[in-house]
């Protein structure tokens, strides 16, 4: 009976985190380059375009950095919880991604952040998909600014064309944003029916 309930639970629980999964990728990349649609165009627009770029990275890193120093400050971790097999599953599956990235080296690494390929990575299938689709959104927005101000009637086309996909995306994203308290709800339950009990007593 209990398998048969989470099953159930997850069309609900785990569809909406696909939903959200859909719509990450797509909003990254259309904000970013919408954003540059948005630069008054002038002398200096290939520099502050190179402080965009800065400023999308350094939020990255600057995310980055707060969620491991809160994770140090805070004393954050599982140690002391029971793990049930769901979360040994999902434990080492970190593990590995986390030994892989240390097992290359500096240049390696950054090589990894560049997007070889944009459709693979708006799949998110690589630990580096976010911030690949960030450069490769950049490099769309370097190139608008470049076609607006050499072509200014074709750049005008392309800022419709993306102002308008920009619409429709956050349209989608209201309407995944609306079913978060079904999703939240489905997802919660099926990780009490799912997880040992010992390691839910544990987080009180």
């Amino acid at each position: 009976i209990t398998t048969t309930t989470t099953d159930w639970f997850g069309i609900v629980g785990n569809g909406y985190v696909a939903l959200l999964q859909m719509i990450v990728m797509p909003l990254i990349f259309i904000s970013i380059v919408a954003a540059f649609t948005k630069i008054q165009l002038g002398e200096k627009f290939a520099k502050i375009g190179f402080y965009i770029f800065v400023f999308l990275i350094g939020t990255v890193a600057i995310a980055a950095t707060i969620g491991i120093i809160s994770a140090l400050v805070f004393g954050l971790d599982a140690s002391s919880i029971d793990l049930g097999s769901a979360e040994q599953s999902r434990g080492t599956e970190l593990a590995q991604k986390a030994k892989d990235m240390t097992a290359s080296t500096l240049p390696q690494q950054i090589l990894e952040l560049l997007p070889r390929n944009p459709f693979l990575d708006f799949t998110g299938q690589r630990t580096t998909s976010t911030i690949a689709v960030v450069i490769f959104a950049t490099f769309i927005g370097f190139a608008y600014l470049r076609v607006a101000r050499k072509q200014p009637e074709n750049g005008h086309i392309v800022k419709r064309a993306i102002e308008a996909i920009y619409s429709v995306i956050m349209s989608v994203v209201t309407f995944v944003l609306r079913l978060t308290p079904y999703g939240i709800l489905a997802i919660m339950a099926n990780t009490i029916a799912t997880s040992d009990f010992g390691a839910l007593w544990t987080l009180g």
